[in-house]
């Protein structure tokens, strides 16, 4: 292998990880906003917080979109940390022969 097939091997190994952690955080956004849409569908069909609730439904329905949410956002981060761990890690070990 020369030089300039190791360069280009380096560099595409020095983009994989960019690349791959993007479109995590692409399928992350999507699932949020698919939750998003998701929950106001169920709350203009089929949930009436106001009637159980009263005013504190909009504080009840409030709350449970933030939980969504952030349940959406962490699972994207684990998934990229556990990716990029892994790529690392595999790295530091050198090429299987």
């Amino acid at each position: 292998m020369d030089r300039a097939e190791r360069g280009a091997r380096g560099l595409w190994a020095w983009f994989r990880i960019p690349i791959a952690l993007f479109l995590l955080t692409l399928l992350a956004v999507i699932s949020w906003a698919a939750a998003s849409v998701g929950f106001s569908f169920y709350l203009a069909n089929f949930a009436n917080y106001s009637v159980i609730y009263g005013r504190l439904g909009i504080a009840i329905a409030l709350l449970t979109y933030l939980y969504l949410s952030a349940v959406a956002f962490l699972l994207g981060g684990e998934v990229n940390a556990a990716i990029y761990r892994g790529a690392t890690e595999s790295e530091i070990q050198g090429p299987r022969v």
